[in-house]
């Protein structure tokens, strides 16, 4: 493991890791479903709402690394069952809503999020811990982003608690089935990887109506928990 990430988790290999990643996923997607039955409501995105999902998704996703100087850009060639890394972070994060439901996974290099950390970091192993905390306020400002963006539809979202795992060699070995967009990013020689998995409302049409004026929350107001 690289010296520079804690060791607050110990994965067992790739398999262990894939699993209890898709551990967390399932359980985000479900948080606010009040199922325990593994039964799922409400239907596939539309594909002309999932494209313009996918837009808002990877804008909002560039948006917030420019926030802490980081540029990405599509990738447009990557392996598609591993993010070659030694320490990885994946961040999930599930929401709510009338209209639409699901969970976000952010998965990026520990080295790179450390480098985003705006405030001096302390000795170890505080300072990993921190990185921990700061990996999800991240994912809570891309949600918080794609929230602002969808309210001007009347789209409201409500996010859980940013949930961070520390695994080696992370391996995603299928999309999750109501995956609505997989990105892969570059930053330097750093690879990012975002999935966004939603249900919508039945006969939901999410960017059917004009825009609406909003008063969001303004953009980039950093909250640490």
């Amino acid at each position: 493991m690289n010296e520079d990430a804690p060791t607050s988790i110990e994965p067992g290999g790739s398999n262990q890791a894939s699993r209890l990643a898709d551990a967390l996923l399932w359980t985000l997607l479900f948080e606010y479903d009040g199922s325990t039955t593994g039964e799922t409501r409400g239907s596939r995105l539309r594909p002309t709402d999932a494209a313009q999902l996918r837009e808002v998704v990877a804008a909002c996703t560039k948006d917030v690394f420019a926030m802490v100087n980081v540029e990405l850009a599509i990738d447009t060639e990557p392996k598609r069952d591993q993010i070659p890394c030694p320490s990885l972070l994946a961040v999930f994060i599930g929401f709510g809503g009338r209209m639409l439901r699901g969970s976000l996974t952010l998965v990026a290099p520990f080295s790179l999020l450390k480098t985003t950390y705006p405030f001096p970091l302390k000795a170890e192993p505080e300072a990993g811990l921190d990185v921990l905390d700061w990996s999800g306020e991240l994912a809570n400002q891309l949600i918080g982003r794609i929230s602002n963006r969808l309210a001007n539809r009347g789209i409201e979202l409500l996010a859980s608690t940013p949930k961070v795992l520390l695994a080696e060699h992370l391996r995603v070995s299928s999309l999750p089935r109501n995956c609505v967009c997989e990105l892969r990013f570059r930053a330097g020689d750093a690879s990012v990887g975002l999935w966004f998995d939603g249900l919508a409302a039945d006969d939901a049409n999410l960017f059917g109506s004009a825009e609406i004026p909003t008063s969001s929350a303004k953009e980039g107001d950093v909250l640490v928990f």
